[in-house]
């Protein structure tokens, strides 16, 4: 697959794409949960339902493409942050 090129494996041999994928969800969670102080005001900033919010803040869903935009845009921080999260676990 052209991804597990583009981006590695991780030292069991997996496609790093694939722990990108599944490690999305928790750590947008934490990503969250380190710069807000709870779904409420998730749900305010990013403009979504509290139920939305909240399964972003469990790690439950990950968020569409256009929200993590969002975030880089408006978080600069946020990159980095997330690189480090990958580069960490890979």
């Amino acid at each position: 697959m052209f991804w597990s090129k583009v981006l590695g494996r991780t030292r069991a041999g997996t496609p790093l794409w694939r722990w990108r994928r599944a490690g999305c969800a928790p750590a947008f969670a934490r990503w969250l949960q380190a710069n807000f102080a709870g779904p409420e005001i998730v749900a305010t900033i990013f403009g979504v339902r509290y139920q939305t919010a909240l399964n972003w803040w469990n790690g439950a869903h990950r968020a569409s493409g256009d929200t993590v935009a969002l975030v880089f845009l408006s978080y600069p921080q946020a990159l980095a942050w997330f690189l480090s999260e990958w580069e960490d676990r890979a």
